[in-house]
């Protein structure tokens, strides 16, 4: 269920939008500050490719070091699988994912964030088969309603989370893993309504070897 925490009182001063932008995080919010130790964020040297081809548009932004450049899947693809390659082998214990979201259908239908992704890892004893390893759980964004100054009416919309989603674990020796979008933010009207208008967003995909 989308969060519903935070109700505004008009200001005839203020268009919607300028309202959803004082709202929302700033830019700069959306960046991971590397804990010392962990080394370099090995995803920026994987080739990044997606189980739909209509959706390999902007992928590389996923794995471009800034949680605030999205990517968006076709319409339609609302579940999509992302496949990291690497060239020889390489390790790590952490994953960080941004979801900032890119499409709504209003507060009643949701919105295209992904809400739930899985991580894909060969199979110990069988590299040739991919298995699920860990599901993330990543942050919804909050329901804000706008009242009007003479509160006959209201506009509701989404603020973004700018936190990222730390996945810990252990080490992990692989040249290829899969990112599963489990779930989105949508909610059952989008799907009766605008079923083929769908997508899914997700805004940044990190890997990193903490010691």
């Amino acid at each position: 269920m989308l969060r519903k925490n935070r109700y505004l009182f008009g200001d005839d001063t203020l268009t919607i939008a300028q309202i959803w932008q004082r709202l929302c995080p700033d830019s700069t919010e959306y960046r991971f500050l590397v804990p010392e130790g962990w080394g370099k964020n090995l995803a920026l040297d994987a080739e990044i490719t997606s189980s739909h081809p209509a959706s390999a548009d902007g992928l590389k932004m996923l794995i471009d070091n800034d949680g605030f450049t999205a990517w968006t899947s076709a319409k339609g693809d609302t579940l999509p699988v992302l496949a990291l390659r690497w060239k020889s082998p390489v390790r790590f214990n952490r994953l960080i994912v941004f979801n900032l979201y890119t499409q709504s259908r209003g507060t009643a239908c949701g919105c295209n964030a992904a809400k739930m992704v899985v991580l894909e890892i060969p199979h110990p004893k069988n590299p040739d088969s991919i298995i699920a390893a860990y599901e993330l759980n990543l942050p919804e964004p909050t329901e804000a309603c706008f009242l009007s100054s003479d509160r006959k009416g209201q506009v509701c919309f989404y603020i973004p989370s700018a936190k990222p989603v730390i996945l810990e674990f252990p080490e992990i020796n692989t040249d290829i893993i899969r990112i599963r979008v489990k779930q989105t933010c949508w909610l059952d009207p989008a799907y009766e309504y605008f079923s083929e208008e769908l997508d899914c967003s997700l805004s940044e995909i990190m890997l990193f070897l903490a010691r």
